[in-house]
């Protein structure tokens, strides 16, 4: 998916703050995305979201009130949906200046979380409802890891391997 922080703040997100019609343009963009990703992966199996790195750890940070980013204060987490929202929709609709004044950003992030900010809540809410429509039960919060997605595919190969030679 070529979608992300850098690619929706080029693409739709060109004003500071964004304009309404360039976050609805960057909203239709990400869904079209989703969409996508939906026909290869079966979403509304899910039970759970865990978010890694980059922005949603970022955001996880802002929800947490944290004046300063930790990483042993994010990780392993868990914020409701309804917070991440708000906080999204906020640092979404920030200036460029009153994003930077939050040391919890990193400084070369400021430019671009308002547009992963608006992809990591659509991702929210699509799986959240895909999950709601499937088993009639929503996402209510996500877990922040600081651990990449690399680890993951390394931590699931290895169990793979582990169960071959038992």
């Amino acid at each position: 998916m070529d979608v992300g922080s850098v690619r929706m703040t080029e693409r739709h997100l060109l004003s500071d703050p964004p304009t309404e019609d360039q976050i609805g343009s960057a909203r239709r963009d990400v869904d079209e995305h989703i969409d996508e990703a939906f026909e290869h992966v079966e979403a509304a199996r899910a039970r759970s979201i865990i978010g890694v790195s980059g922005t949603v750890t970022t955001m996880a940070a802002l929800a947490l009130g944290l004046r300063e980013y930790d990483h042993a204060a994010v990780d392993g987490r868990c914020i409701p949906l309804t917070t991440a929202f708000s906080v999204n929709d906020r640092f979404l609709r920030m200036t460029r200046a009153e994003r930077a004044t939050y040391k919890t950003i990193h400084p070369g992030r400021v430019d671009v979380v308002g547009g992963g900010a608006l992809v990591w809540s659509r991702v929210l809410e699509r799986v959240s409802q895909a999950a709601l429509e499937d088993h009639g039960e929503a996402i209510t919060s996500f877990m922040a890891s600081e651990h990449g997605l690399l680890d993951g595919i390394v931590l699931d190969y290895g169990r793979r391997l582990l169960a071959r030679t038992v």
